[in-house]
């Protein structure tokens, strides 16, 4: 029986993740449904097909990676405006939860 209620505690909490996906699916949908147009619309159930969440375990190494790769590609694309470059402890903290 214990069994039982721990099977269902897991099904409980994995579909309290699905509708948390789902919720958050639906705010991003909303806020691109107002640049949609005729050729562009997608619709809700199409567009949560396509964004499937994949979860990607990094090195911290690589995360400094590929936020660097991401501030050059925006330094390229916008050559006057230049973030605050964060020194590695500064991303550090905010990878663990801090301000």
């Amino acid at each position: 029986m214990e069994n039982m209620d721990l099977i269902d505690g897991l099904d409980f909490i994995n579909k309290a993740f699905e509708k948390r996906l789902e919720s958050k699916n639906w705010d991003m949908w909303i806020s691109r449904y107002q640049h949609m147009d005729k050729n562009t619309y997608v619709s809700f159930e199409e567009f949560c097909k396509g964004s499937s969440q994949k979860v990607e375990n990094l090195t911290n190494e690589e995360v400094l990676e590929k936020s660097e790769n991401v501030r050059k590609v925006h330094q390229k694309n916008h050559p006057g405006i230049n973030p605050k470059k964060l020194s590695k402890e500064e991303i550090e903290t905010l990878v663990k939860g801090g301000g």
